[in-house]
């Protein structure tokens, strides 16, 4: 077995089991929201906008950025496990062989956003726009190459005590309370995420907030892109389930009441809305009448309650959480035809609490459910 081969096995296939959930919701957001005849000219559309406005240029740089920020925490945690240190071994081949085993194994890391990077390149020289192209190219070069000297370096340097991007730059002693808990996970160890899915949930409201699907104003329109928003945020729901049954499994036996810790979770998911509270605050009263402004926070907030709450049916798994998901947007969907907000609310809530009192203490994971 090569080095290469050795570090894929250890870094590059772990990489894409643990993040399986990440990489699902990247699908669905990139090919399963769009019809299958429509697929290429929507990413054509994508593409050329990318190429053609520096300004969107930088938000999706930041992104992949974000992405090259993961692939670099994911391999110097593993580096740090007891359990990998023979890897160090590593740093005492010659430097020609030991940057080449780190370099395949970091484009292996890296093959999605290289490959879209890539087309992006492509049609960048084919349609005209070379300095756009030339920016992806050296763009994503530098963060390969960057990535791979800090890799050497720990390698070499094992006991440096020193860590880039490793950890959150930010650290606060504060005393946190358990909705807390989820928003610190969040915003450290669900970064890409929690950026990625805050962007498609804002294209798609402004999208439906700005007409660009129906000229004259209609809640019901609103409503379905809050929805559309709203389902983007699964995996997310799905990931706080799996960090509240490895790490905060000791808050089920505290003496606390059930409606309070459904309540804490409402708190969770109404902090995490905030952003889409906002856009909402800003289109008001142009883009949103006063009397679909009530309806889209409850709404929000019980919809995602519902998710998280699905949750605790056993056994817990992406394929029929998605099942589930499926049927309740299929449902909300013909409900918000018939504009039927107060119903919608009272029936998420309804449902929420329904299978929160059922399944919560009876909850108990068991071996291949994450």
């Amino acid at each position: 077995m090569s080095v290469s081969q050795l570090l894929n096995r250890v870094i590059g296939i772990p990489f894409y089991q643990r993040n399986a959930g990440f990489f699902l919701f990247l699908f669905i957001a990139l090919f399963g929201i769009v019809p299958g005849s429509q697929l290429i000219s929507y990413h054509r559309t994508l593409i050329e906008a990318i190429l053609e406005s520096w300004a969107f240029m930088m938000v999706v740089s930041f992104i992949w950025l974000l992405y090259g920020w993961k692939c670099y925490q994911f391999v110097m945690n593993i580096l740090s496990e007891q359990q990998q240190q023979f890897l160090y071994l590593t740093g005492c081949l010659p430097a020609r062989e030991q940057f080449r085993s780190i370099l395949l194994t970091q484009l292996f890391i890296y093959l999605p956003v290289a490959v879209y990077a890539l087309i992006v390149a492509t049609t960048g020289f084919v349609s005209g726009t070379p300095a756009a192209a030339v920016y992806v190219i050296v763009f994503h070069s530098l963060i390969c190459l960057f990535s791979i000297r800090l890799y050497i370096r720990r390698l070499r340097h094992p006991d440096s005590g020193k860590s880039f991007f490793l950890s959150s730059p930010f650290h606060f002693k504060i005393t946190k309370s358990y909705p807390l808990f989820f928003i610190w996970q969040l915003l450290n160890e669900m970064k890409t995420i929690f950026v990625v899915t805050k962007l498609f949930s804002a294209i798609i409201l402004l999208a439906f907030l700005n007409g660009f699907f129906l000229d004259t104003y209609d809640g019901r329109v609103v409503m379905l892109g809050f929805m559309a928003g709203l389902t983007a945020h699964c995996v997310m729901v799905f990931e706080f389930r799996k960090f509240e049954e490895s790490l905060m499994l000791f808050y089920r036996n505290l003496p606390v009441s059930m409606i309070r810790r459904l309540l804490n979770m409402a708190v969770v998911y109404s902090l995490i809305l905030l952003p889409e509270w906002f856009l909402f605050i800003a289109a008001f009263p142009e883009r949103l009448q006063p009397g679909d402004i009530w309806w889209l926070p409850l709404f929000g907030t019980g919809m995602l309650l519902l998710y998280h709450s699905i949750l605790y049916k056993p056994p817990m798994d992406m394929e029929r959480y998605l099942q589930w998901i499926f049927g309740i947007s299929a449902v909300i969907f013909f409900l918000v035809l018939y504009h039927l907000f107060l119903f919608i609310i009272v029936l998420l809530f309804g449902a929420a609490l329904f299978f929160f009192y059922r399944w919560y203490l009876k909850f108990e994971l068991t071996d291949g459910q994450i």
